[in-house]
């Protein structure tokens, strides 16, 4: 080969060599254009990148005759591509129908007579190969073997650093998900630790921290905040007649009036089977307020309710309230004022107050 002659075939792969290095921004670009710039100064007709993929080499971008088979997998154990990897050396074949290190019914699927494969290393690891092919025996010289190999380093290089880059995406992906994942178990597990897994509402552990809470900001306005406590009249009756589903439905109906019916200040929660209680906060006239809730609750309960299934079934609640009336009124005292106005609610059938008098009287 005359000077010009090499002048002319290292001005092509310097070229080529810029070209693939401008499109390193882009993988999918990158890799298109290595294995078109890879045909160009190898003067072959086809061009493919194989990837690494455990015991199998991936075709991931070809171009030229062999543009059609990107996706096709082969054994690393049985082809030239193997060996390359294996040997981490540059690889030449002048005929594959008579070189025992090809695999030949895939090279005649394919059409190939001839080609070069050199590995393509990044750090200590080979990722895979690029092969120039013909479809003629002998196509390569020694002087494609020297450029092949000239500018195997750059594009390694290159496609490793791309791939590790990609490797890293997908990693950072999946830890994004799993993270995500775990932060919806996460939610999850509070939600079951927190809340009611029939009607939705707080539980009563949500209840006890929730009061907990206001008590401890509430110490220095005794009287701006009151308890409900609701049951439903005859549960167990509904239970026995209806069915447990039917029990369900009810509990379920009864969350949604509270719940519908309180300011966003407000707070509703079960504590256990048919009994809810609700915590109001910020009130101005607390004994109005308080009655007033109570009536409108048991108004919504004259009537028949409706159920899933196009069921109706009449409910009635008995709806205690207590004040917090002292600054060092305990959660548990608390409590035991409402309920021990809910119960002498259920025997009056009308809506029982206990008072800041800490006396329990008869209201609705």
């Amino acid at each position: 080969m005359s000077d010009t002659d090499r002048f002319a075939r290292l001005h092509k792969l310097l070229v080529s060599l810029n070209a693939i290095s401008a499109a390193a921004i882009d993988s999918d670009g990158l890799l298109e254009r290595v294995v078109e710039e890879t045909m160009r100064f190898t003067d072959a007709s086809g061009a493919v990148v194989e990837m690494v993929d455990g015991d199998d080499l991936i075709y991931i971008k070809a171009a030229g005759q062999i543009a059609a088979h990107v996706g096709l997998r082969l054994p690393r154990a049985d082809s030239l591509s193997g060996l390359c990897v294996r040997q981490r050396a540059i690889q030449r074949c002048d005929d594959t129908e008579n070189d025992e290190r090809v695999n030949r019914e895939a090279s005649r699927t394919i059409g190939i007579r001839s080609m070069l494969v050199v590995p393509l290393l990044f750090g200590e690891d080979v990722v895979g190969v690029l092969k120039a092919t013909s479809a003629h025996t002998s196509a390569f010289t020694n002087e494609h073997v020297e450029a092949l190999q000239l500018a195997a380093g750059i594009i390694a290089a290159t496609v490793g650093r791309q791939a590790h880059l990609e490797t890293s995406r997908r990693e950072g992906e999946t830890l994004s998900q799993e993270l995500q994942a775990s932060q919806a178990q996460g939610e999850d597990y509070r939600r079951a630790a927190l809340f009611d897994a029939l009607t939705g509402l707080p539980n009563r552990r949500n209840f006890e921290e929730t009061v907990d809470v206001a008590l401890s900001g509430g110490h220095e306005v005794p009287g701006t905040m009151a308890l409900l406590f609701v049951d439903i009249n005859g549960f167990k009756t509904i239970n026995d007649t209806h069915g447990h589903k039917a029990g369900d439905q009810a509990l379920c109906r009864v969350a949604e009036v509270l719940r519908s019916n309180l300011r966003t200040t407000d707070f509703v929660a079960r504590l256990a089977g048919d009994e809810f209680v609700i915590l109001l906060r910020d009130l101005t006239e607390p004994v109005r307020e308080v009655v007033e809730l109570a009536r409108r609750l048991m108004e919504v309960f004259e009537y028949p309710q409706a159920l899933a299934g196009r069921r109706t079934m009449r409910l009635s609640v008995a709806i205690g309230a207590a004040l917090h009336v002292r600054a060092d009124l305990t959660r548990s005292e608390w409590l035991h004022n409402a309920d021990e106005a809910m119960y002498k609610a259920k025997q009056t059938g009308r809506f029982c107050f206990h008072g800041s008098a800490e006396t329990l009287r008869v209201v609705v």
